[in-house]
Formats: structure tokens, sequence, C-alpha cells
């Protein structure tokens, strides 16, 4: 029995995230800012309603480059929730079967690589499997959350003084019509 792969490209290299861990996958949508976020994070998305932090894989990967305006995102569920990544391209859905699955050397393991699974050979190539939960260090993740926190809140005290205007509003018009 395999597992279903979502094959995507950044740089010059394929990688995957199991599917069962895909939410979504949307052409780059508006990615808001997060001041003193870390630097591979590249804003905030609405997620349906949802804000989702935007990792840059290609920053992620120290690859040199940047994404496109034609790059793809990929939500996929982690641990703490929702995370985005920005990938050159979904290159296909497709079945991996476990013979094909390769563990990555002892030489090439570190803190650096820890979201590695494993190297899954794929049709005429090799792409890394990515484990979703470790694509974030743990000081990345602290980071994130103490200014994903602030902005939520600054966001939450944003909609409450415009849902108070349009209160304000609606009492004076209402007034008016008396």
């Amino acid at each position: 029995m395999g597992k279903i792969q979502v094959i995507f490209s950044v740089g010059r290299g394929n990688y995957s995230f199991d599917s069962l861990y895909v939410r979504a996958v949307e052409k780059k949508p508006d990615i808001k800012l997060l001041p003193g976020a870390p630097g591979c994070i590249s804003g905030l998305v609405d997620l349906r309603g949802e804000l989702v932090p935007i990792l840059d894989l290609h920053k992620k990967f120290n690859t040199g480059l940047t994404a496109s305006s034609e790059s793809d995102v990929i939500f996929v569920n982690t641990e703490e929730g929702c995370l985005g990544c920005t990938v050159d391209r979904v290159v296909e859905i497709g079945a991996v079967t476990e013979d094909l699955e390769i563990e990555l050397p002892y030489l090439i393991r570190s803190a650096a690589t820890e979201y590695v699974d494993e190297i899954v050979s794929y049709k005429d190539g090799l792409v890394t499997a990515i484990n979703q939960d470790k694509l974030l260090s743990d000081d990345e993740k602290a980071s994130l959350k103490k200014v994903f926190d602030k902005a939520k809140k600054k966001a939450e005290k944003d909609a409450e003084k415009k849902a108070a205007k349009e209160a304000e509003k609606a009492a004076a018009e209402a007034a008016k019509e008396e």
C-alpha cells in the first residue's frame, strides 16, 4: 500500500508532503506582512476566516531564490495549527510505495535538516519527503507565536473598534429617522 504525496518544487529540488496533512493548495494569496516574525515567515493569510502564517520555503531551504508571483501555497495541518508554505509549483499528487523510500543518510542529518522525513524515489528522480511538524525550529515557533498573538490581539481590537463605529453610525441614522 502506498502513501499519496503532494509533490512540489522549490528551486531545483522536488519535495513532498503526505496528502493526509494537506488542507488546500492555492495560487499565491494576498499575504499581509507580519512585523517581527522569523525571517523565513512571509506574513499572514486569511484562509477562510483563519489567520495562517506563510513559510517561504526558498528561505527555509536556503535556495538563494525568491518565490515568484506565480507561486503556489500549500496549506498543511501541523501539531500547532495550519501553516502555509510558498512553493514554486505543485508538480503532482501521486502514490509512493513503501519499497521506494530511502532513509536520509546519517552524515547529512542535522538540526537544519530535521524536517526531512526521508528521500523518496519517484518516477525518474528523488523527492525529499517533508515532515510538516518539524519545518519550524522551536525558536522559530516561539518567536512566531509571540508575534502572531500580538497581531491577533491587534486584529481583534481593530474589529471591535470597527463594530463600535458601525453601531454608532447605525444609532445615529436610527435617531435621524425618528
